[in-house]
């Protein structure tokens, strides 16, 4: 067991780390996106009408 860690212990790290970030990710979520087809900024037609 000591032999195996000792020759793969930075690759245990590595996927370790990689692990930690996937689990974060999940916890963290993905913030809501806009419908498809909606406009994300409202813009004004036309030059100083109201």
């Amino acid at each position: 067991m000591k032999r195996f860690l000792r020759d793969n212990g930075l690759g245990l790290a590595f996927g370790l780390l990689f692990l930690a970030s996937l689990v974060g990710q999940a916890f963290a979520g993905n913030p809501p996106s806009t419908p498809t087809g909606s406009p994300t900024a409202v813009t004004r037609s036309g030059s100083g009408s109201t």
